[in-house]
């Protein structure tokens, strides 16, 4: 979970016997259960190198049974209680299995971990939310969940959203995804780097080519859902290139059409204090121009700067 943002409140079972856990794991557990518990109800709350982390009762099947209705029920109580907790301290949530997988009740306990961040998209909110289990099966099984749950949303977006950050729902999405080896998040920034890895320095000027990349973790959908490798925007003269910027735009946009991709989410390439106007009309130019082409193209963009948040959508609509 080295990935996972610092401001993630992370929901893990205290005991991993049963669980597929790697040994690193395994001794973080070991160092968080020697720190000062504080009792949350449901849990227990733990303050460790910034992080907060919140120790959970696993719910564990007897020998050659399942688990009941009372066990899936504390299960729904205790993932509700870790998305509440995560949501009125506006931090992003890390939500991992508290249960074995067994394909007898796999969807129902799914479900109760899923079913406070179908409220959440209910009642109109979208909390950052990362999802991390140990077994494949139960990711799978995870995976077409999150599918169903997706579609069940309204199928109209508006033409420019604005959000914080991405989460696990949020990768599932098909379209074109821009990163940079700058990136804010964790993961999409791990990505950048290893794709520039793999391209090496003997083929720079191909990978500077070719920034369009498959997600290839989604198997078959990789297709419909792809990775835009933007270059870094470093400061030019003490300011931000603006150029540079509105190139990576301009193409990033082009890419989307070459690929049919109606959904399109980036990330602010600046967000240097002070030039967030520069920011903000460079991205609202290349937005236009897109959906002057394309109008039923949507653009989300990633950023948690307040003033480019603020300002990009009113730039727009």
């Amino acid at each position: 979970m080295a990935d996972i943002d610092r401001e993630a409140v992370i929901l893990i079972a205290h005991e991993g016997r049963l669980f597929s856990l790697l040994p690193a794991c395994r001794r973080w557990l070991a160092e968080l259960d020697v720190k000062q518990h504080a009792g949350e109800g449901r849990f227990s709350k733990v303050q460790y190198q910034g992080q907060t982390v919140l120790l959970a009762r696993a719910e564990q099947a007897s020998m050659h049974g399942h688990l009941d209705a009372a066990a899936i029920r504390r299960l729904g109580e205790v993932y509700d209680a870790a998305v509440q907790l995560a949501i009125a301290q506006n931090r992003p949530i890390c939500l991992t299995d508290l249960f074995d997988y067994d394909p007898r009740t796999a969807d129902q306990c799914v479900e109760a971990m899923l079913a406070p961040i179908r409220r959440c998209y209910r009642e109109g909110r979208q909390p950052a939310i990362h999802i991390r289990v140990t077994s494949s099966r139960l990711r799978e099984t995870i995976i077409t969940a999150l599918k169903v749950l997706l579609s069940t949303q309204p199928a109209e977006r508006p033409a420019v959203e604005v959000i914080d950050c991405l989460t696990e729902a949020d990768r599932q999405l098909p379209g074109l995804m821009m990163i940079s080896r700058d990136s804010a998040d964790p993961l999409n920034r791990a990505v950048a780097r290893r794709h520039a890895q793999q391209a090496g320095p003997a083929r720079a000027g191909a990978a500077a080519a070719s920034r369009v990349v498959p997600r290839k973790l989604l198997g078959s959908q990789a297709r419909t859902h792809l990775y835009y490798l933007a270059q870094p925007c470093p400061l030019k003269n003490g300011l931000p290139d603006g150029a540079r910027i509105a190139d990576e735009y301009t193409t990033l946009f082009h890419e989307a059409r070459q690929h049919q991709c109606m959904l399109v989410t980036l990330e602010v390439l600046s967000e240097t204090p002070g030039h967030e106007g520069s920011s903000v009309a460079a991205l609202s130019a290349a937005i236009m121009a897109a959906r002057a082409i394309i109008p039923a193209l949507k653009v989300r963009v990633v950023t948690r700067n307040k003033k480019i948040k603020n300002n990009v959508q009113k730039a727009i609509l």
